[in-house]
């Protein structure tokens, strides 16, 4: 019924190809925006917020003007870069007062810092909502940023779900421009209510041939002003880079004008998702990746299978608990997933985020009893061959004994990959690894076949992530004005490919904190390991094939290191997944014996067996301590019930005992004493 039209290898299109989009040479007779940048007299020291946006905005017109002469482009582009320039110039100089002010001691500066990202965010998160549909896509990339201040990642989250709606009736006609038919023609039922929206698109469910489909329809307009959308962002973000060097985003622009004309061409996608799942059929036939089929698809609709799961949200656990999955085995799958598309294929997804995975019950293979379903095909990137071993070769670096030897591969390979500079080196592996740098892989290296048991048991440390570790790296970073700049010159000067590659990184990480696992936080970092581990082996196998000399005695050598290479991540991997599987038999007993064999299963979950305790803190112990065990227990799915101020120095909480003694390990030189809160009663 629908016709599925063939992909094209087309690029963002001229302005003139845009409806109403047409050059204006009289206008690049009158003026460009290069002589209109060069004749502006601008000092920075007098910079005030009024002056810098009206520059901003001048120059952003200036610049529509010169490339269409539709009075409308220009309109809508000075509104929005109004609202865009205000808020980039209040955030700029927020953070210059913030930091150039004294405070009477660390606490206050912090706190100060923190109120800072807190209000630039807020700032720009009403400008991006308000021009909504480009800019929202620009607010998902700043949330998902692995490097930026936790408060912007917080603020920006809404723009992952407050996307305006689009009307039925708007929907039913760029449906009707693209395919030639109704929607009334095409599907015997179609909901008019949409079940999800986002920044590009929003999707419907329907009734096709007998047989319920997901139909996603990209916002109407969204084509045509996406050009001026982006030409106004870019000249907003290269001002600012003019006016402070030290605060510059480019690289989001950079960002954005690549990927958005991609995600933007729904036919693309359908390509995507078809490749996707011929690699891993052909690769890693056993792997629970489960890709929806799709039926048709036009540049601006997509009609593909409805699929039913749940997304890894507040709920996940329980679900996962009701149906026996095993959380450990999810979180290991997923990175699984992500590593044989990054190490093996050289061809990932590059917009990872959770609300493009699903997880479902299912029998379709004897090795586990569930689907990853992933969705929004629309952005994938190649990584060439040079590239893909030398981010594996890294990340090998990364996982071995910290010696003098790969303390230098490391920096080669971080130079290499992301033409990291000598000096920001450290800076970059504690935001990428999330650990201070150096802390990876122990301080000795052991001889001979002691190295591999020696490597395990230093990648078994470091699976022991304290909280307070974090919160003191996470401080170091955005606290720091000079970190800061050292961050925004290593995004400058990353490829995008590579940007993406450390976001997929994150991704691996918040997933397996998201899902509560039991196994220690390292455990995903092992499945990174042994990918990165027989990707360079098997690029190694075909080097020495076009050796003239020593091919042999190099393919053993070769073969010897992948090997112990291996046994060193096995035997990790054997132990983490014991402790772990200890932890949850314990769960599982102790649900047996209060509860009988009704919810013996539901000990998986988190929330389902929490008992009150008691946490009271020692004195010396700081407030950002005791608060960041407060997160900690609300991310862990328990609840801070009461905090009992001047009188004691603590909380009660309702938590999983299996989580307290994690909090104990975790906090233990902030923690006085831990007892379960009890009634007491006289007789």
């Amino acid at each position: 019924m629908l016709n599925v039209l063939k992909i094209q290898n087309g690029h963002w299109p001229r302005a003139s190809s845009f409806r109403g989009f047409k050059s204006s040479p009289r206008a690049r007779e009158r003026v460009s925006p290069q002589r209109f940048l060069r004749d502006i007299d601008f000092k920075r020291r007098g910079a005030t917020p009024r002056r810098i946006s009206l520059a901003l905005v001048a120059l952003a017109g200036v610049t529509i003007i010169y490339n269409y002469d539709d009075i409308r482009f220009f309109s809508i582009a000075v509104v929005r870069t109004t609202r865009i320039a205000t808020a980039a110039t209040l955030a700029v100089l927020d953070y210059r007062r913030t930091y150039a002010a004294e405070y009477p001691n660390e606490e206050e500066r912090l706190a100060a810092i923190s109120a800072c990202h807190t209000r630039a965010a807020t700032h720009t998160l009403h400008a991006l909502l308000a021009n909504s549909g480009v800019y929202v896509k620009l607010g998902q990339h700043i949330s998902s940023s692995i490097i930026l201040p936790i408060e912007w990642q917080t603020t920006m989250r809404p723009c992952l779900d407050s996307c305006e709606v689009s009307t039925f009736e708007e929907i039913k006609q760029v449906f009707f421009e693209d395919n030639g038919m109704t929607i009334e023609s095409v599907f015997s039922d179609f909901d008019p209510v949409p079940l999800g929206v986002a920044s590009l698109a929003q999707v419907h469910s329907a009734v096709l041939r007998g047989q319920k489909v997901a139909v996603k329809i990209q916002h109407p307009g969204l084509q045509e002003f996406a050009a001026v959308d982006l030409v106004s962002t870019d000249i907003t973000l290269r001002i600012i880079k003019w006016l402070f060097p030290d605060f510059e985003f480019s690289w989001l622009g950079r960002e954005m004008a690549e990927n958005l004309p991609r995600e933007m061409n729904f036919l693309e996608e359908s390509a995507n998702a078809a490749r996707v799942a011929y690699n891993f059929e052909r690769t890693a036939p056993d792997s629970p990746l489960y890709i929806p089929k799709v039926f048709s698809a036009t540049k601006r609709t997509l009609v593909m299978e409805f699929i039913e799961g749940h997304k890894i949200d507040d709920g996940i656990n329980e679900f996962l608990a009701t149906h026996g999955i095993d959380r450990n085995r999810v979180s290991q799958e997923l990175a699984k997933i992500f590593s044989e598309q990054v190490y093996i294929h050289g061809w990932f997804h590059a917009d990872p985020h959770k609300g493009n995975l699903l997880i479902r019950p299912s029998w379709r293979n004897r090795h586990t009893n569930f689907d990853i379903v992933l969705l929004d095909h629309g952005l994938y990137f190649d990584i060439p061959d040079e590239l893909r071993i030398n981010y594996a070769r890294f990340w090998l670096s990364l996982l071995s004994p910290a010696t003098e030897k790969n303390r230098e591969k490391r920096q080669k390979y971080a130079t290499l990959v992301g033409n990291i500079k000598p000096e920001r080196y450290n800076v970059f592996e504690a935001a990428l690894t999330g650990r201070p740098s150096g802390s990876w892989g122990g301080k000795k290296q052991a001889a001979g076949r002691l190295q591999a048991i020696q490597q395990a048991a230093a990648m078994f440390d470091m699976g022991n992530l304290q909280d307070q570790e974090m919160e003191k790296l996470r401080t170091m970073l955005v606290a720091n004005g000079g970190i800061m700049v050292a961050m925004f010159e290593i995004l400058r000067g990353v490829d995008s490919k590579v940007l993406m590659l450390f976001k997929l990184n994150e991704l691996t990480r918040s997933l397996d904190h998201a899902l509560h696992t039991t196994h220690p936080p390292f455990r995903v970092f092992l499945i990174v390991g042994q990918y990165c581990n027989r990707a360079v082996w098997q690029d190694e196998k075909q080097s020495i094939v076009h050796l003239e000399h020593g091919r042999v005695q190099m393919f053993f050598k070769r073969w010897f290191v992948y090997q112990f290479r291996r046994l060193g991540f096995s035997t990790a991997a054997f132990w983490m997944d014991l402790r772990s599987s200890l932890v949850l038999t314990s769960a599982w007993l102790r649900g047996l014996f209060l509860h009988g064999f009704d919810v013996p299963h539901l000990t998986s979950a988190p929330s389902i067996m929490t008992q009150s305790y008691i946490i009271v803190f020692k004195d010396h112990a700081s407030a950002e301590e005791i608060e960041s065990a407060k997160k900690r227990i609300q991310e862990s799915g328990g609840e801070v019930v009461h905090d009992y101020g001047t009188v004691l120095r603590g909380f009660s909480a309702k938590v999983t005992p299996e989580f307290i003694n994690t909090l104990q390990s975790n906090f233990a030189s902030a923690i006085d004493y831990i007892e379960e809160d009890q009634v007491v009663t006289t007789q």
